[in-house]
């Protein structure tokens, strides 16, 4: 009792110093905790590229399913799969059945399961001390990272097909009616909220995800609109209209996140360039004349850009191109990149065996890593189905879900 009482009798200055010390941590932690692919493109701000000089070397390739019995058997894709991320050698993983799964990737064991009422189309986002994932019944659920207790959540006007973002003591999330959201990382409790007129359109439904640089938050919406927010009020900076509603519901297969790297905003227009825009305006700065980029990676002085079949690497600074390579029977869905590495997804026909004379096939996956200085292939294999989602690295391992919700797993160690 006398040590409690001793403690009452703290100075008020004395306290006032050691709350503005926990909170001061609180909001640092999150910038300290960041490793691995531990968000949807990478990092928060979509850079889809790990500063990672490690070597990869593939050596094996385990699989296991992440949907229920029911998707298991059906005979068509699941209607939509959730690219997974890994955090701390943990991966994260949704499905369509509203299941997600934390497994241990050293171990391979389930370290435990959650079940949120609703489907999971969207990337789960995990940083230190919590994971987050949102549903197609508009629920954002925060979770405790080592035990999967739910810690807060939040309903949005809409569902949610888009990943969220957490950055410093805030959680941004964007749902498919085209309103954005900042929320209290600790609490769930909402800040503000930003409702663009899309909102009012049933069709095309939001699916990008923001992406934040220091002051503001990008969302580029379905009827071509691009958006920048102020991070602290939600009120709006500028816009930009990067192409119609008519010809958006035209558009092929495209990343539509926007990426802010050194200081730079890229992203696709209509035709599938990519534009440089200003982050202070929106003006455009440059954009490379390729048409039909599908995915494309950026870092500090490199660029690799992905057409449908083709892998080309830029000179961020110059323009210039360095190397093109073409994976000819393969159509490319996502690349992601490292400083020694770009990995390549795609899907390709393969021959199917049949007992008649007529010759069928069916569609599967493939993976390839290439050496960024060369271009060359130095490794592939193939997956067991077509893939529609994104890839995680987190060096040894390399993660993908099939549209039949197979996670396929590839290590560089060989595990027993």
């Amino acid at each position: 009792m006398k040590n409690a009482k001793g403690y009452g009798r703290m100075p008020r200055g004395l306290w006032k110093g050691l709350v503005s010390l926990f909170v001061s941590m609180a909001l640092l932690t999150p910038h300290l905790a960041y490793g691995g692919w531990n968000t949807y493109l990478h990092d928060f701000e979509r850079t889809n590229h790990l500063p990672e000089e490690m070597e990869f070397t593939p050596a094996s390739v385990w699989q296991r399913s992440t949907t229920t019995p029911f998707y298991r058997m059906r005979r068509k894709s699941v209607p939509s799969v959730a690219p997974p991320v890994i955090y701390r050698g943990v991966l994260y993983e949704g499905s369509p059945s509203g299941r997600v799964l934390s497994i241990e990737l050293s171990s391979r064991k389930v370290l435990w399961k959650f079940r949120a009422p609703h489907g999971i189309d969207a990337p789960a986002t995990a940083v230190d001390g919590m994971v987050c994932v949102a549903t197609v019944g508009g629920t954002l659920h925060c979770l405790e990272i080592d035990t999967g207790r739910e810690l807060w959540r939040f309903q949005a006007t809409s569902e949610i097909l888009a990943s969220p973002v957490i950055e410093g003591d805030r959680v941004y999330i964007s749902s498919a009616s085209g309103v954005v959201y900042a929320l209290s990382r600790y609490t769930g409790e909402k800040l503000w909220s930003y409702t663009h007129i899309s909102a009012h359109y049933v069709l095309p439904r939001l699916k990008t995800s923001p992406a934040v640089d220091t002051k503001r938050v990008f969302v580029l919406f379905p009827d071509g609109w691009l958006v920048a927010l102020h991070k602290k009020t939600g009120k709006e900076i500028w816009k930009k209209e990067l192409f119609k509603i008519d010809e958006a519901l035209g558009l092929p297969h495209a990343r539509r996140t926007p990426t802010v790297a050194d200081g730079i905003l890229h992203v696709l227009d209509r035709k599938g360039r990519l534009l440089l825009l200003s982050v202070e305006d929106g003006k455009e700065l440059d954009r490379y004349p390729a048409q039909g980029v599908v995915d494309f990676t950026v870092t500090g002085g490199r660029l690799y850009l992905a057409t449908t079949d083709t892998v080309i690497a830029v000179n961020n600074s110059t323009g210039g191109q360095r190397w093109s390579v073409g994976l000819e029977g393969r159509r490319i869905y996502s690349i992601l990149s490292t400083e020694r590495y770009v990995v390549v997804l795609s899907n390709m026909e393969k021959k199917k065996f049949s007992l008649t004379r007529k010759e069928r096939t069916r569609e599967v996956g493939s993976l390839d890593i290439l050496d960024v200085a060369s271009g060359k292939i130095i490794w592939s294999s193939n997956l067991p189905h077509m893939v529609r989602s994104h890839m995680a690295l987190d060096i040894p391992y390399l993660a993908v879900v099939t549209t039949k919700g197979r996670l396929v797993v590839v290590n560089q160690l060989q595990r027993r």
